[in-house]
């Protein structure tokens, strides 16, 4: 992205580049369902390849500055082991991007057992199931419409006490759907939750770009994404065996907890809290 846009326009790219994804998940999973509804899954299947075979002729057509050429072929000449060195060197003497992604590697592993099993098990139990979870998940995907509009209008002083501020939601969400309460307090606390992975996709994206040297950020990038989501298998592995041992209340609870002091932890850091915007 700093490849194509001027800095001080980050931040707006970052949001549209948000939006135009959740519009396509919020939108894909409808129209996926009335393609199988009505036609198979065998049409939907090609419907979904389609659209991969289409974004890939989309980036295919990007045209890049010149520079960017000359970092490929630096690249290039240089070892994987190499480019691995760099990039954690370059990761791990930033001690703000050391904490967050740590944290969020159990903020993950909570949220992927608690979207993926736990919930999905909860919703049955005490509403209607399939119709209450299409509901909760609208909701959710609505947030991150509307967090799209947010980020790209508000640009904070300081975008990571912004970014990393916003994420207790997703724990309250967790949280909510283990008490018993009215579906529209759900839908609402999942809507919060897109408003708020949205706002913080948007500022922690841009923080990156604009405090990791360009040549550096793919790598950084890479561990970035790899250590976020690398304890995210692991809540897939112990939610079933959770919910039959506890039940899913009991488990969205724990989950829920893990999930709020992950997300509180790197606020306790005064480089996550002062750290200012640039541009």
């Amino acid at each position: 992205m700093p490849m194509i846009v001027p800095k001080n326009l980050l931040q707006g790219a970052n949001s549209i580049l948000g939006f135009g994804a959740n519009v396509g998940f919020t939108l894909g999973a409808s129209v996926a369902g009335f393609v199988v509804a009505t036609a198979g899954p065998g049409w939907g299947l090609l419907a979904d390849a389609t659209s991969f075979l289409i974004a890939g002729l989309l980036v295919f057509s990007l045209r890049l500055p010149k520079t960017f050429g000359e970092t490929v072929d630096d690249d290039e000449r240089t070892s994987m082991i190499t480019q691995l060195r760099v990039g954690w060197k370059e990761f791990s003497s930033r001690r703000w991007i050391v904490l967050i992604v740590g944290c969020f590697a159990f903020y993950h592993l909570a949220f992927e057992a608690f979207i993926a099993v736990l919930a999905p098990v909860q919703i049955k139990e005490e509403f209607d199931g399939a119709r209450a979870m299409g509901t909760m998940m609208f909701g959710f995907g609505l947030g991150n419409i509307l967090g799209t509009g947010l980020a790209f209008r508000f640009k904070p002083r300081r975008p990571l006490l912004v970014a990393v501020g916003v994420m207790p939601m997703g724990a309250l969400w967790m949280l909510a759907t283990g008490f018993i309460v009215p579906l529209w307090v759900i839908f609402l606390a999942a809507a919060g939750t897109g408003v708020a992975v949205d706002v913080m996709y948007a500022n922690w994206m841009t923080t990156l770009q604009t405090n990791v040297p360009e040549e550096a950020l793919s790598r950084v990038g890479s561990y970035d994404a790899f250590g976020s989501l690398a304890f995210a298998p692991i809540g897939l592995l112990v939610a079933g065996p959770m919910v039959h041992a506890f039940g899913a209340r009991t488990s969205i609870f724990v989950m829920g907890t893990i999930a709020l002091v992950a997300v509180l932890t790197p606020l306790l850091s005064t480089e996550v809290r002062r750290l200012q915007r640039t541009h």
